[in-house]
């Protein structure tokens, strides 16, 4: 996983910046991941500044998409096209590629994409479910602009988008050689054109957006140009302070405040970042940070400049910034250098043919949402759950015959995590991405039956030989009554998003994703039991939205939080649905999981550890 940590690195600064996502805005996000509204909102304002920006005098009229290029290698196409059957293989010629992949070895397709999944699986902890290959694209590419015919193959692995990769094939004396890889995983995008042009790009954040420019040169070789960092909702032209030196001094320098109608901070860095275990905050700045170039504007585009009094720190650090006129010469000067032309830059989008039928992938290819061979039966009667509208939300006794034991949760430590590090953290703890179906060591859950929005009303049970327990239908908990067709009608559909089965009783969370104030009812635990198909309890609103829950005894521990909202963990009784504990975070909790008997959190940019004592 070496080279996909390196690929991903670029959003390491944002781990370092302690920023907070402050928007405000009156569009409900969605809070399955409360940042992905806001970055798409973020991307949405990107792309138009940076439309707004291009050049002026070009040809209005020529149309870069329907403009694809002509190739005539037909000897080379010939090759590739063999390759995608295993009728020829070919060398690897480049370090790093992920997957246990030697260079200089020689492969067939299908031994290349097994030896990956293989990889991932047996040696990097992801389940099969979780890293299937569900997608593959090709493309004809004549990197450098010199006339030749590179290959370009696109491979998706994974239930929810979450491992993506290009790979760059160029002919060279009969041999087919893989000369270069590019990993990109959720929440980030790969635009790769004609030429070998390309542009790596997402989110970070709920007010950050990330870019990389690089292009693969005439000898399929890869040459990076720059990285170009955006961010949002600044309240002054300023350079963040955790970009600076006085992250590590924080009485020099003022802390950062965000505003809706904020400026936004571009800054251009032209050395690759890296990531090192071993590195603190000073040594990444004056590695990379005090070298960046930052530039300053409103929200139409138009030159800012910070205050005087943050001039001058600037001038006494050293610390660059210029104008939109000369930001953007500074971009085509390097671009200049490092041998990119305006032929290569301004080729048309690379033309993508799905592959999924073709060749080994008939076989390889594991449609999203295909049922897992031999995933059971379905002779079992989905069973329907009423929701009771003048329910309490937490059983007024127990319904166990147990004395419910109570539990001391007190945390170990609490760490800035690089917030796009997701997958790190996922495996460090031995857990997969959670999606429409996840498992835990007893029972496997399966959700279906999608909402308008996207969320799941069914979830069925199989036993560990993959035998089909029980099905459940909760579609009457889609809307709460009295809140259908409002102004969020569209982010107020509830949906189960994660179920555990334990002694015959099945919790589920069940909630919508965007904020309480749009319907209270919201973000709860329902507790079925399985013998009887009814409903024990549920418990208090705005106790969980995490991804998943988790469960410590008598206890189940849950998460809840969002923009503007408190974010916390939850502690309730199992048996009555009773809220026993809430203990603060710094940020909304994602995952909840057990790791050598400690508790651990994982949040929008903090990874917390907490020790239990019963």
């Amino acid at each position: 996983m070496k080279k996909k940590i390196l690929l991903l690195i670029l959003f390491i600064m944002i781990a370092c910046t302690g920023l907070t996502a402050c928007s405000k805005a009156s569009d409900k996000a969605s809070s399955e991941i409360e940042e992905e509204e806001d970055e798409d909102k973020a991307e949405s304002k990107s792309k138009k500044k940076k439309k707004k920006n291009k050049d002026k005098d070009k040809d209005n009229d020529k149309d870069k998409e329907e403009d694809e290029k002509e190739y005539d290698d037909q000897e080379a196409k010939d090759a590739y096209l063999a390759m995608l059957t295993d009728e020829i293989s070919f060398i690897v010629d480049a370090d790093g590629i992920d997957g246990n992949i030697v260079n200089g070895k020689e492969y067939t397709l299908s031994e290349f994409v097994n030896s990956v999944i293989s990889y991932e699986v047996d040696d990097e902890g992801w389940d099969l479910d979780s890293f299937r290959l569900t997608r593959a694209e090709y493309a004809f590419a004549d990197c450098g602009n010199d006339g030749e015919t590179e290959f370009l193959l696109s491979l998706n692995y994974g239930i929810s988008g979450d491992f993506n990769y290009a790979y760059f094939f160029k002919y060279e004396d009969g041999v087919i050689k893989l000369k270069g890889e590019q990993y990109w995983p959720y929440r980030a995008m790969l635009d790769v054109n004609q030429c070998g042009y390309c542009i790596y790009s997402g989110a970070g954040g709920a007010n950050i957006y990330i870019t990389t420019a690089f292009y693969y040169d005439e000898n399929c070789e890869r040459v990076y140009l720059y990285d170009q960092e955006e961010i949002m909702m600044m309240s002054e032209p300023r350079v963040p302070k955790s970009y600076t030196k006085y992250e590590y001094d924080s009485d020099e320098y003022p802390d950062d405040e965000f505003d809706d109608d904020g400026c936004y901070i571009y800054f251009l860095r032209f050395k690759e970042y890296e990531y090192d275990d071993d590195y603190t905050h000073e040594d990444y700045y004056n590695e990379y940070y005090k070298d960046q170039i930052y530039h300053f504007e409103d929200d139409y585009g138009n030159d800012l400049e910070p205050s005087e009094e943050m001039q001058k720190i600037y001038k006494k650090d050293g610390i660059k910034w210029a104008g939109l006129e000369e930001f953007e010469k500074i971009k085509t000067d390097r671009e200049k250098e490092m041998g990119l032309t305006p032929e290569i830059k301004d080729a048309p989008p690379a033309q993508w043919t799905d592959a999924s039928e073709t060749g080994v992938f008939k076989d390889l290819i594991v449609e999203t949402g295909d049922d897992i061979e031999g995933y059971g039966t379905y002779d079992v009667e989905m069973q329907t759950i009423y929701d009771d509208k003048d329910k309490p939300f937490f059983a007024d006794a127990s319904t166990a015959p147990w004395e419910y034991r109570p539990i001391k949760i007190k945390e170990k430590s609490c760490k800035e995590n690089e917030i796009l590090d997701e997958d790190r953290w996922l495996k460090e703890v031995g857990m997969s991405p959670l999606g429409d179906y996840f498992s835990d060591s007893n029972y496997s859950y399966q959700l279906s039956g999608t909402t308008a929005h996207g969320n799941y009303l069914a979830v069925s049970v199989y036993d560990k030989s993959n035998n089909l327990l029980y099905a459940y239908d909760l579609s009457d908990f889609e809307y709460e009554d009295g809140w259908e067709g409002g102004e969020d009608s569209d982010y107020i559909d509830r949906g189960i998003k994660c179920a555990m089965l334990i002694d015959n009783y099945l919790y589920l969370s069940v909630f919508h994703d965007t904020y309480a104030a749009s319907c209270p009812a919201n973000g709860y635990i329902i507790c079925i039991d399985v013998n009887t198909s009814e409903i024990i309890w549920i418990s208090d609103p705005l106790v969980v939205n995490s991804r998943n829950f988790s469960r410590y005894g008598d206890s189940l521990i849950t998460g809840y939080g969002f923009t503007d909202e408190k974010d916390y963990l939850c502690v309730i009784n199992r048996f009555t649905g009773e809220t026993v504990e809430q203990i603060k975070l710094k940020k909304k909790p994602y995952y909840i999981t057990f790791k050598d008997d400690e508790l651990w959190v994982r949040t929008y940019s903090y990874d917390y550890v907490f020790t239990i004592e019963e």
